[in-house]
Parts: C-alpha cells; structure tokens; sequence
C-alpha cells in the first residue's frame, strides 16, 4: 500500500528541482489518505499530483492509492487536466463509500513555465518566490472527486517564473491548529520568508515539521509537501 501511494523515487528532471515530505498520522509506516505522484510526459512536460481522501489508516490507504491509479492512468500530453478530474471523478463515484471523496491538485508543468492548475477541493497550490514572498495560485477550486458525479472541472493557467517554486500540499498542513489558531497559509509565506534559501527537499521537510511543531495536539492529520522548482536547463 505504502508503494502504491507514492512513486519509489522522485524522478530526475531537466530544468527541475523536486523535494516531498510526507508524515502519517497513524503508527502504520506512511500509510493515512495523502497521496502524490511525479508523471514524466513524453514531450518534456511533467505532472504534479497531490491528493487527499477523506480518511486515515490502511482502509484509507487503500482508497487513496486507487485515487492515484484513477487520475494517472488518465494523464497523457492530449488531455486537458479538466477532462482528466471529470474521468477520475466518475469512476471513483462508483467505488467509494458514503460521504467518502478525495480531494486533489494536479499540476502540468512545461519546461518554459507554463503550467496547467485543475483542483479538485483541495488547497490552493503557493508559487514561491526567490526574494521569500508567497503567493497563492489561482484557479478554478472545482468540487471534490467522488461526492456527487459532476458534470464540468475548470483548469486554470499560470507561469513560474525561473527559479520559482511551485509548492503542493494537503490540508493537514494549513490546517495544524495551536490553541484555536491555525497555522493556515501565512504559515507557509512565514516559513518560506524566513528559509528561502533553502534547498527544495530542506523546504519539504521543514514546512512539514514546522506545521507538526505548531499543532499542541500530536498525530492529528497526514501531512503531505510536493515542490518543484524551476531551474535553467
């Protein structure tokens, strides 16, 4: 289960510098409802997936790991990101429990910077800029996959600029609460103001650490960072 959540190794990439933490909030290995994905496409353009089912331990392990089958086995370099939310959103509707659904951002990312954002419910992804400033990214926030069979996702699109950071997460991050506070997004732009000089992987695992040292309530939530930087080929 813990493999097929997660690819073995992080591809490496031209013109890219990738880094992922992950902690679970059970004792079972990395086994909880995060999930993610590096797909490499053919033409030099690589998909990012991040993804969250509502659940945690090995039966959730076990939905999300097919949660990540369902959106990768439908990534190609033809179809729009939209169409591959709508195609996972409908074979997962037939699979999952009650009230039971996933959340995910899937991000096409193209060598010169482009990159094509479809959410599915799932937190705004950050671009991370050198100087330390963060912003997040906008996009359609479309409805999660497997709730209710939807009949239209909206993609939106952006640029990374060179040396810029598109940085994935889950909700178990923002969402880390101290005392009635959360850490929410100006946690992110605070860490990243004060690290961003930071090696991408020194940066996945800090804003995880940072988000558990935080929480005054231990092993409440999985924690998943994705991030790639953009780098000159």
């Amino acid at each position: 289960l813990e493999t097929a959540l997660t690819p073995p190794d992080l591809p490496q990439l031209p013109g890219l510098e990738l880094g992922v933490s992950f902690s679970s909030a059970t004792d079972t290995a990395h086994l909880g409802g995060d999930f993610y994905d590096v797909i490499p496409l053919p033409e030099g353009d690589v998909v990012l997936v991040v993804g969250d089912f509502s659940g945690k331990g090995i039966g959730a392990a076990g939905m999300a790991a097919r949660a990540r089958y369902e959106i990768a086995r439908r990534v190609d370099g033809e179809t729009p990101l939209d169409r591959v939310l709508l195609q996972a959103d409908r074979a997962l509707h037939a699979v999952l429990g009650p009230g039971k659904f996933v959340t995910a951002a899937v991000c096409r990312f193209r060598p010169q910077g482009q990159c094509e954002v479809a959410l599915a419910g799932h937190p705004r992804p950050f671009i991370l800029a050198p100087g330390g400033e963060g912003r997040e990214v906008s996009a359609p926030p479309n409805a999660p996959l497997g709730l209710v069979m939807r009949s239209v996702y909206e993609a939106g699109m952006l640029e990374v600029g060179r040396d810029e950071i598109l940085l994935l997460y889950t909700d178990g991050i923002t969402e880390a609460r101290c005392g009635g506070r959360l850490f929410d997004v100006e946690g992110v732009r605070a860490f990243w103001s004060a690290s961003c000089g930071s090696a991408v992987q020194d940066l996945t695992e800090g804003l995880c650490e940072a988000s558990s040292r935080f929480e005054d309530t231990a092993g409440t939530d999985d924690r998943l960072v994705l991030a790639a930087r953009r780098r000159k080929v």
